[in-house]
């Protein structure tokens, strides 16, 4: 049956959408500032000085710091929200705005555990809003010219992947085992706010702003921050699924902070008509150099590639490099002669192309009652399944990965993390 939008109805003049910004002093900003084709009704961030470049550039824009008293004061004065906090505040903040019937752009990861992502996947269905992950290479035409030379069979069967960061940057890790010391918040900060859900601390700058990523409590760690981006392009062109297993190495296991370097290792199960595929995880910094592949497959001997992310896809005949975390670029094939010879018959076009930006996805879907392109149906799966890596970095075990009932098979300390801790009072949001 078609997609409809319970809020199609209510759409502002000339197909305007009224959208609220939750977060805009960090990655939010770009999208407050950016997005003008809509009218934007609220700011709403938690502090005023990290959000005070983009309230300068629109100082007529009603400010908030608290989403549930812009959500209240505004009612249906607000279409769509977007959403940039902290990994720790997607899941409530994004559960209100879809049951008030709100449309949501979320920013990767999808939320802080599995179990919620599952359960934002589910309210999506439920109140029938239309919801885009914050996957912005998902939009490219790069992303589509890779799935066509893949399908093509330009490298054959694809076996192994090799994905790598150079997250967690230096500013986004630390060596405390324990919660940081105090220090004294800033005037302009809501530390209760900030907080949300997460159990109660004293402040300190190194939670916010300096580096709430390298913190379990309240992000994902590399994964949870560049994954989501580089195993978008393998779901959209390989349908991984869920993985059978994962194993992991890093030089930490810590409750509290994200390891200097990870490698993890995903399998896949062969999977419509396709065969078995290893992918492989690379991230920070290893014995004072990058964490990257030691050797990859038909790689020209002396060639640099690019070392701050990318993706090298191996098949049975050839390998295809891409130098980002998205597909931004042409996808380039090695070795030479199988390119120079690929050149020549370059498959014709059968995936049609988006138009605009990953968000003008967003708003034209919300304007033609229809799906986004990176709804919640597909990125909560692809969300859970590179959110499995984070259990093996965590328990130092291999995960079996039971998709179905959500567990890691015969490991049951991972539940741990597989579910949310007990939020504080007046953050508990259920279906």
């Amino acid at each position: 049956m078609p997609y409809i939008s319970r809020l199609g109805a209510k759409e502002s003049t000339a197909n305007r959408i009224n959208v609220a910004y939750i977060a805009v002093g960090g990655y939010g900003k770009y999208a407050a500032q950016g997005n003008l084709n809509h009218n934007t009704v609220a700011y709403c961030d938690v502090d005023e000085a990290y959000a005070a470049e983009t309230y300068k550039l629109r100082p007529e824009v009603p400010r908030f710091r608290d989403f549930r008293k812009m959500f209240d004061k505004l009612g249906s004065g607000i279409d769509a929200v977007s959403i940039a906090t902290p990994d720790h505040t997607h899941y409530p903040i994004a559960m209100e705005a879809m049951r008030r019937g709100y449309h949501v752009y979320l920013q990767k990861p999808m939320a802080h555990t599995i179990s919620q992502v599952r359960t934002l996947t589910k309210a999506a269905e439920k109140y029938e809003v239309v919801t885009q992950l914050g996957v912005q290479g998902h939009s490219l035409e790069g992303l589509r010219l890779l799935k066509e030379w893949l399908d093509a069979g330009v490298i054959g069967n694809v076996l192994d992947v090799h994905l790598w960061t150079d997250r967690p940057k230096s500013r986004d890790y630390h060596s405390y085992e324990q919660d940081a010391p105090a220090q004294k918040v800033p005037d302009t900060l809501d530390w209760d706010l900030f907080l949300g859900p997460a159990r109660n601390r004293p402040y300190n700058r190194t939670y916010h702003p300096v580096s709430w990523r390298g913190w379990w409590d309240f992000g994902n760690g590399p994964i949870g921050d560049i994954g989501v981006h580089l195993f978008d392009n393998l779901e959209y062109c390989l349908n991984l699924g869920p993985p059978e297993y994962v194993s992991a190495q890093s030089p930490r296991v810590s409750k509290v902070g994200t390891p200097r370097w990870i490698k993890v290792d995903y399998f896949y199960p062969a999977r419509d008509g396709r065969m078995p595929i290893a992918v492989h995880w690379y991230s920070g910094e290893r014995n004072g150099e990058q964490h990257t592949p030691a050797k990859l497959p038909y790689w020209p001997d002396g060639l640099e590639y690019r070392k701050d992310s990318g993706m090298y896809i191996v098949g049975e005949h050839g390998a295809i490099y891409i130098g980002d975390q998205r597909v931004s670029s042409v996808p380039r094939v090695y070795p030479n002669s199988l390119w120079q010879d690929f050149r020549k018959r370059l498959p014709q076009q059968t995936l049609e192309r988006p138009v605009g930006s990953h968000y003008d996805q967003f708003f034209n879907a919300i304007r033609d009652h229809r799906e986004a392109n990176c709804n919640f149906a597909y990125a909560g799966p692809l969300s859970e399944g590179v959110l499995v890596g984070n259990l093996a970095v965590k328990t130092r075990k291999t995960i079996h990965w039971d998709s179905k009932n959500m567990r890691a098979i015969g490991v049951k300390e991972a539940d741990e993390f597989i579910y949310s801790q007990e939020p504080r009072k007046g953050w508990e949001y259920v279906l």
